[in-house]
């Protein structure tokens, strides 16, 4: 990226001061001169709390033997294990 050419010989720190859900990804740092260039990659994760959007059921009372059936819509961080959806009494 242009915007953060440094002059030769200097260096370069991309710092973050508030860190995003939508910085998370991929980072390349690239070095040219006139013998070549080079590069390294680091990836950056940022981790955050799961949110449940929404909880519905498709009945909100029921009768014994009847089926209730619930939904749990939740937005999870990329590298979360899941969710669990427990029943509540």
């Amino acid at each position: 990226m242009d915007k953060y050419k440094v002059p030769e010989g200097k260096q370069h720190l991309l710092n973050f001061d508030q860190i995003k859900r939508t910085d998370d990804g991929l980072y390349t740092c690239t070095a040219n001169n006139s013998a070549g260039t080079t590069s390294d990659k680091e990836i950056l994760v940022v981790r955050y709390p799961a949110n449940v959007l929404s909880v519905t059921s498709s009945a909100a009372k029921s009768w014994i033997g009847q089926t209730v059936t619930f939904k749990c819509v939740v937005f999870l961080h990329q590298h979360s294990l899941g969710t669990n959806l427990m029943a509540i009494n």
